[in-house]
């Protein structure tokens, strides 16, 4: 091989070292600006939950009225949107699931009017033809109340199939 086809091919290599390079970079910094948005996300969940907390301060979360204590905010936060604890009953009928769970917090927005801490809803989670029961929801104060509240929702959408068969 010629000296100059050597040089030629010492070029080429050089070219395709410097393009890795150039490649390396880019991906660097690609990573680097992944690595920041990662950090601003983690931020931006920080702030969101410091606002919760917050917010939830001028609430308290109790499962009965006879439970009713005063919880700093992280605590109540806690247990308000701890998924592994909270009250969950799901009832299958037919295509349907009846659902009660422990909301986390008191959803009643009326000072004059009883707590609630629970609801019962209706899902139909195997087709897209329509629910029946889309609107149904109600709500309690205590889980006595939430699991009856349960059972007469799982006898109504017992009842509204039979009519339809």
């Amino acid at each position: 091989m010629s000296d100059a086809r050597k040089d030629e091919v010492v070029a080429i290599k050089l070219w395709r070292l410097e393009k890795q390079v150039k490649d390396l970079q880019k991906e660097n910094q690609e990573l680097r600006i992944q690595a920041s948005s990662r950090e601003e996300v983690a931020n931006k969940y920080k702030e969101v939950m410091d606002r919760v907390k917050e917010l939830l301060g001028n609430y308290k979360h109790y499962s009965t009225p006879s439970e009713k204590q005063n919880t700093d905010n992280e605590d109540l936060v806690n247990k308000a949107f701890d998924i592994n604890n909270r009250f969950d009953l799901k009832t299958r009928v037919g295509k349907y699931t009846v659902s009660t769970v422990d909301l986390g917090i008191n959803h009643q927005f009326e000072e004059n009017l009883p707590p609630l801490y629970y609801e019962t809803m209706i899902f139909n989670w195997k087709d897209e033809t329509g629910n029946p029961f889309e609107y149904y929801q109600e709500r309690y104060t205590t889980e006595k109340q939430a699991r009856e509240g349960h059972k007469k929702a799982v006898k109504y959408v017992k009842e509204k199939l039979k009519e339809v068969k």
